[in-house]
């Protein structure tokens, strides 16, 4: 399956998709191209005529949107696809002829490549009247506005990860981004197993109320010195689904999403700002896995930026038994992972 990009002779700002096999010929193009386009092409699909949009010149040079964004007239340097029953692969439009990839760059200038023009003809051979006042041709400024609508709401709703959708390639990702190192130091854990681990609720999910009251209480009573003493309180944030929402530019992508749990410096913190005096944002499973750490390395990230200054949290991915994954910046763009095993280490 092929996406091919096609703009009818003499109507700016008309590119379009048609998704196809490319072992399908010219003529099943026709068909789809009609189909696609069924209000406004009123001819026969065989009337049409399909032109490959490639300079004959200049090395084979691909039209791009840019340079039909205005409408195009002139066919005369380009291939014409006459051969109804030719399959597409062997005229210029297999998958591997058509792949591209585009940068934000490319979006931005419209270096985005067509690869069909469309001639619609009348008997006389000329534009159809019916296609011409179905589709009014659109300015430069409409067409930039356009584009600029579209980008922005991709940018604001398509391009929005969820923590939990993070993976090993995201995470690298933001790694290259924010330009980060990162440090994963050998560490000689002591056994000591003088504090057991969570017992999780079979059949429950983490975010159950049952279960995250229990997890709760596991966690005060370990924290107990840090949170009697006055310093610290354990804030729930499971239920608040927007608090590390995050859009950066000093990141590649939106993330939006929470965790688990916050520890929070009680002296700072501030009813008016969630994050105030964060100093570890929890995320709990019941079985850690290596997938889960893009998660984790996200919620940190979101966390520190979004946090006011002087506030330097940690992550800590854990399953409340035998891992606890701790992550933090150590320095500007130093990014310290350590794991450890036993919750007494931990605490």
């Amino acid at each position: 399956m092929v996406t091919l990009y096609c703009v009818v002779v003499g109507v700016a700002g008309s590119a379009f998709p048609v998704d196809i096999d490319e072992n399908k010929s010219v003529g099943h193009l026709k068909d789809a191209i009609k189909e696609k386009n069924a209000s406004t092409i009123t001819c026969d699909a065989k009337n049409l005529q399909l032109f490959l949009a490639k300079k004959k010149k200049g090395a084979g040079v691909r039209l791009t949107e840019n340079d039909v964004k205005d409408g195009v007239s002139d066919t005369s340097d380009l291939k014409l696809l006459g051969v109804a029953g030719a399959p597409l692969s062997l005229v210029g439009l297999s998958e591997k002829d058509v792949k591209f990839v585009p940068t934000l760059e490319d979006v931005e200038s419209m270096n985005t490549p067509v690869h069909v023009l469309v001639v619609v003809p009348e008997q006389d051979g000329t534009i159809s009247k019916e296609m011409s006042a179905a589709t009014s041709p659109l300015t430069v400024e409409q067409v930039e506005m356009s584009m600029n609508k579209v980008l922005r709401e991709r940018d604001e709703k398509a391009s929005a990860y969820s923590f939990s959708d993070l993976n090993t390639a995201m995470e690298e990702r933001i790694v290259k981004k924010m330009r980060l190192t990162e440090n994963i130091p050998d560490v000689k854990e002591p056994v000591d197993t003088s504090i057991a681990g969570y017992s999780w609720i079979p059949k429950i999910v983490e975010s159950e109320e049952s279960q995250r009251a229990g997890y709760m209480e596991y966690l005060q009573q370990h924290l107990k010195t840090l949170i009697d003493r006055g310093d610290f309180l354990l804030d729930d944030i499971a239920g608040d689904k927007s608090v590390l929402n995050i859009v950066d530019p000093r990141l590649p992508f939106a993330m939006k999403g929470t965790a688990d749990v916050l520890l929070i410096n009680r002296t700072a913190k501030n009813p008016l700002i969630k994050l105030a005096g964060v100093s570890l944002v929890i995320e709990l499973k019941k079985k850690v896995e290596p997938g889960h750490v893009p998660q984790a390395i996200g919620q940190l990230v979101s966390c520190s930026m979004k946090a006011p200054l002087n506030c330097y949290p940690l992550s800590l991915l854990t399953d409340l038994n035998d891992h606890w994954h701790f992550s933090w910046f150590s320095d500007k763009h130093v990014l310290t992972q350590v794991t450890l095993k036993y919750p007494k280490n931990a605490f």
